[in-house]
């Protein structure tokens, strides 16, 4: 101890295992002495203890292999302590002796004896420290190596196995040696594996956590299915890490090759859902470099993370998948992606990677595309931090009937896509039915093969040429009669279309647009075709309007002073799903039916009526009425005296509007005196 500098060495000089000699405690306290007094101190053991044991002595015995003589060298821990705050310095390694077996002592885990216990010097934080042991039976010397071995001041750290007769059931549990709160910290089975054999024994045991250490280049094989599905029945998680410490960043030397065993895509999957962790990693395909994308890519059916690795070959996720710092170097020119996601509404994140896909003929970034998979579900996708280098198409292109949910955030380059360096998502043309669907935070989006318009006679222009036109935010006119049937309109958020504008667009659908008239009406006359996701407000949303033909209006949002929705009529169908509507709406006895499913009437404090006059035929299913006082008049007018109405799973104030109960809720129909009603299909009579 040098009392000036507060510090104590630790002598490690022919140190022997299994001695509880050389564990020791430690505390500073301070406090003023004030007479008779009692002062709690409480004392801090700076050592980590790290214990090795094994069950296979007698096999070993049976065997002919007796150990007589053992060593433990344990790298990275320290000598110094700093008795003022606890502070560790002196790094060094310390080889300790045994005796190869001590069977008088219990190991902490039943059924094992030890090989040796140390006392280590370490941090109060936990710290990964390399221990190897060697034994021998005074002939025949065995050594293992176990890196990454979690240590941590006061805590026990374990490391047993088959230590005897196997290379690789290794494994290492951390916890405190005093009980206490602490949960038990990295526990898992442990494997070094530098053979394709042991490689296949590690990821073919049947453990919780699996953890394969590689210390050289291995193969694994994979088939189309899950014919070699790693993990066991109760496998949770399996990790393979390339290399023993490394720095983000740092480029890793270690190569994990999926063998392909057949002409079928590959398949890499786990038992009972287990999560794949890779870290530090070359990965390849083996033998398979031309052909079909599917013979060659790395397709895994198993939740994924991966941190430090790159790929020769084009990834493909069916389940979840979470990216950091992963570069994908694809040059194969019969690749047309760099990452396919299978939409089976699963989240995929991508944090700090590179898309590198340079080849002339191909080169997509991130594909999401519904081909194989049965029943679509939109996922989710999140890139940060990502730079994208194509030759062609976007840096995400989408193709799904159910959409996708994409989050592009911060730290994203698209320079390098030569396709657009502007649009980092596009939608494949043959899922253009359903953009609406897919919905894009922090980025612009637009059709493939669509064209771009940022003015008034730039759309015009589009819509003499385009299936498809996406309209950049800004105040315009709408074009009524520039439109043709069959276009498809995709309005950028912050599309307004001011003043009066008259929406006879036959067969043309409009996507994402606002029509807003604060000193009139939005909308009036004849309207034609589909609108999704649009708003509709003014003094009227929409007034003295007709149906040309059947029109359609999805996730729609109609407010007026006066009048939200207004038609006068019009012989053909109107059809409204999932839209909000509030202020006073009418529909009149011409339409030949009116639909109006999953949509939610609401007072908007503006008009004095909440609610809609139905002169005509309606079905109205599904949908929510809030009368609760907002406006003046509240109610659903059933007034067409040869006119039918149906209410199917509605509810009035969040309560169910059934058969049983519709008589509660009279006063909310006029004119309705001895009319029939069918609600839920039975005939009600008001």
């Amino acid at each position: 101890f040098d009392s000036a500098t507060k510090k104590v060495t630790v002598d490690y000089s022919d140190v022997t295992c299994n001695n509880e000699a050389y564990d020791a405690f430690y505390t500073l306290s301070t406090f003023q002495v004030k007479g008779a007094q009692t002062e709690n101190v409480v004392l801090t053991r700076p050592f980590a203890q790290i214990n090795i044991g094994t069950n296979d002595y007698e096999d070993s015995r049976k065997a002919g292999y007796v150990p007589t003589q053992s060593t433990v060298t344990v790298s990275d821990i320290y000598n110094v302590l700093n008795l003022w705050n606890g502070e560790v310095t002196g790094e060094t390694s310390v080889t300790f002796k045994a005796d190869a077996i001590d069977r008088n002592q219990d190991f902490p885990v039943p059924g094992y004896e030890y090989i040796a216990m140390n006392y280590v010097l370490v941090p109060s934080t936990k710290r990964l420290v390399d221990v190897e042991f060697t034994y021998t039976d005074g002939t025949d010397a065995k050594t293992r190596t176990v890196g990454s071995v979690p240590v941590q001041r006061n805590y026990r750290t374990n490391i047993y196995g088959q230590l005897l007769t196997s290379d690789v059931d290794i494994n290492v549990t951390i916890d405190p040696i005093y009980e206490g709160e602490n949960p038990v910290d990295g526990k898992y089975t442990y494997f070094v594996v530098d053979t394709d054999e042991k490689l296949k024994a590690a990821l073919t045991s049947n453990h919780e956590h699996i953890y394969v250490e590689l210390t050289g280049d291995v193969t694994y094989d994979v088939a189309a299915w899950d014919t070699y599905a790693m993990g066991g029945d109760k496998t949770n998680s399996i990790t393979i890490n390339g290399e023993k410490v490394i720095t983000r960043g740092t480029a890793p030397t270690r190569i994990l090759t999926f063998n392909q065993t057949n002409s079928d895509w590959n398949n890499i999957a786990t038992k009972n859902g287990a999560k794949l962790i890779l870290k530090n990693l070359n990965v390849t395909n083996e033998g398979h470099n031309n052909g079909p994308w599917n013979r060659h890519d790395l397709n895994f059916a198993c939740d994924v993370e991966m941190e430090n690795v790159v790929s020769d070959k084009a990834i493909a996720l069916k389940a979840g998948g979470v990216l950091n710092g992963v570069t994908i170097n694809d040059e194969n020119t019969s690749d047309t992606y760099a990452l396919w996601i299978q939409p089976n509404g699963q989240v995929v994140t991508l944090n700090g990677c590179t898309i590198n896909m340079p080849a002339e003929d191909a080169g997509r970034g991130i594909k999401i595309d519904e081909q194989y998979v049965d029943e679509v579900k939109a996922p989710t996708l999140n890139v940060s931090g990502t730079t994208f280098i194509t030759k062609e198409k976007a840096a995400v292109l989408v193709k799904s009937v159910d959409g996708a949910i994409i989050n592009w955030g911060v730290g994203n380059s698209i320079t390098q896509v030569k396709a657009d360096s502007e649009y980092p998502v596009w939608i494949d043309e043959d899922a253009a039915a359903y953009a609406d669907k897919v919905i894009v935070n922090g980025a612009s989006v637009r059709i493939e093969g669509s064209i771009v318009a940022k003015t008034e006679d730039e759309l015009k222009n589009a819509l003499a040429k385009a299936s498809y036109i996406y309209l950049a935010a800004g105040e315009y006119k709408f074009p009524t009669s520039s439109f043709k049937a069959g276009q498809t309109l995709i309005c950028e958020e912050g599309v307004v279309f001011t003043g009066l504008s008259k929406l006879n667009i036959k067969g043309a659908t409009v996507i994402g647009a606002k029509f807003s008239n604060p000193s009139g009406t939005a909308v009036d006359q004849t309207i034609n075709g589909t609108f999704k996701n649009c708003t509709f407000e003014g003094s009227n949303a929409l007034r003295s309007c007709y149906a040309g033909e059947t029109v359609v209006f999805e996730n729609c949002v109609f407010s007026g002073s006066v009048y939200g929705i207004h038609f006068d009529g019009g012989e053909n169908d109107a059809i409204f799903r999932k839209c909000q509507i509030s202020g006073f709406n009418a529909f009149g006895a011409k339409l030949t039916q009116l639909t109006l499913e999953g949509c939610t009437f609401v007072g908007n404090g503006k008009s004095g009526y909440n609610g809609a006059n139905l002169w005509g035929s309606a079905k109205m299913i599904a949908c929510e009425f809030t009368f609760n006082g907002t406006a003046a008049t509240e109610w659903i007018d059933c007034i067409g005296a040869d006119k039918t109405y149906e209410f199917t799973n509605c509810t009035v104030n969040g309560v169910a509007y059934t058969p049983n109960n519709y008589t509660e809720y009279g006063k909310i129909f006029s004119r309705v005196d001895k009319k029939i009603v069918k609600i839920n299909g039975v005939d009600c009579e008001m």
